[in-house]
């Protein structure tokens, strides 16, 4: 739903704990500038907890046409069940999904946070369950996912395939060269998406 219907939480992390922030990036639109952003994603430092349920409501925030209106016109994501646009999403993941939340603090029952933790168990369920129900939602609405594990453990790349919209769209990798090799293979897979339409 638009965030004028439904409000996107704030993070109520106090300030001495940088792990518990959210990133300090800008979300950035739609775009087929892939120098910049290249740029940008070099310029990212790995730090944090890891919320992926967070990061998969925000894939899906920028291919969704209500969310549109926050972005420049070039931008705006164009309308579902549109033959002429591919809607994809690729989550990259450690596969923790160890944070919750609870009236926008980081939950008693999430498995980091330690002081910054707010004295009730997350609100929406565990992540897990979250982003099921999420990859479940999207993949309704025609958006194609991508998973993409990296150095994660069985049980999260079972959640990482049945998230992703089969079983030849979900990756595993151990190291930086398996990475690359993910995304070419998504490269390679969404250009054939595309000269299949």
């Amino acid at each position: 739903m638009a965030p004028s219907v439904s409000y996107v939480g704030r993070n109520y992390a106090r300030h001495n704990n940088a792990n518990a922030m959210c990133p300090s990036s800008p979300i950035e639109p739609l775009t087929i500038d892939a120098d910049m952003l290249q740029t940008r994603i070099s310029a990212m430092t790995a730090s944090g907890y890891t919320a992926g349920h967070i990061g998969l409501e925000w894939g899906w925030y920028m291919v969704a046409p209500d969310f549109g209106y926050l972005f420049p016109a070039d931008s705006r994501p164009g309308p579902y069940g549109d033959r002429e646009t591919l809607k994809i999403v690729v989550l990259m993941t450690d596969g923790e999904f160890n944070t919750g939340f609870c009236q926008d603090v980081t939950s008693s029952n999430s498995g980091m946070g330690g002081s910054e933790r707010i004295n009730c168990g997350w609100t929406n369920g565990h992540p897990n369950d979250q982003t099921a129900a999420l990859c479940t939602a999207m993949k309704a609405r025609g958006v194609v996912v991508y998973t993409v594990g990296f150095q994660v453990g069985s049980s999260q790349m079972t959640m990482l395939r049945n998230c992703a919209t089969s079983s030849n769209h979900a990756y595993q990798s151990s190291n930086g060269a398996q990475l690359r090799a993910a995304f070419q293979a998504i490269a390679a897979s969404i250009t054939q998406l595309r000269l299949t339409r």
